[in-house]
């Protein structure tokens, strides 16, 4: 199941009026792309939009995080 980043979920999105969605990657798209909720919000989301992206960062090695 995908988790939420920063405290917040798509779910509580409305998936209109979004220019460029960018979709993260990484470790947990795997248990994702079975989250049909989620999947099913992107497609919607990305349906409507001039483009859409992703993102993903290396699924092997160390973890990094960023301290800002």
């Amino acid at each position: 199941m995908a988790r939420p980043v920063g405290g917040h979920g798509v779910a509580g999105l409305r998936p209109t009026g979004i220019d460029t969605p960018v979709v993260g990657g990484g470790a947990d798209v795997y248990a994702a792309r079975h989250d049909s909720r989620l999947t099913g919000w992107v497609a919607v989301a990305a349906g409507g939009t001039r483009r859409a992206t992703s993102v993903s960062a290396p699924l092997t090695g160390t973890r990094k995080t960023c301290d800002a």
